[in-house]
């Protein structure tokens, strides 16, 4: 619950049973996992759908819509797009930055 790092596996199910489609390496929060509080550098444990896929390489062959990191994009703090993706290059984005994300900083970390 501690670690930062993990395994992200990925099944579905066909007829009854569930199949693992992927497993891959995977960054957690800083704290771990257990997220209790905004602010908290801990990653949510949950059930969640792919609403988006993004990362800073070029699209690995994924079938879904994939969104390529640049220096104009962001995961918002601040309270007009709290918890939004944002591409300011795009659309005004005027919020606080030091409460926001810039993805491009995350870097390649696996």
């Amino acid at each position: 619950m501690s670690s930062q790092s993990g395994t992200f596996e990925y099944y579905e199910k066909s007829n009854d049973s569930w199949g693992k489609v992927i497993s891959t390496s995977a960054a957690l929060g800083q704290y771990g996992l257990g997220k209790s509080r905004e602010g908290d550098r801990k990653t949510p444990i949950g059930m969640y759908k792919f609403t988006m896929l993004m990362g800073i390489a070029a699209n690995p062959g994924t079938l879904m819509g994939y969104t390529q990191i640049t220096s104009t994009m962001y995961w918002c703090g601040g309270d007009q797009y709290y918890n939004q993706f944002v591409d300011e290059s795009l659309q005004e984005h005027d919020c606080d930055k030091s409460k926001d994300e810039h993805l491009i900083d995350y870097g390649p970390w696996l």
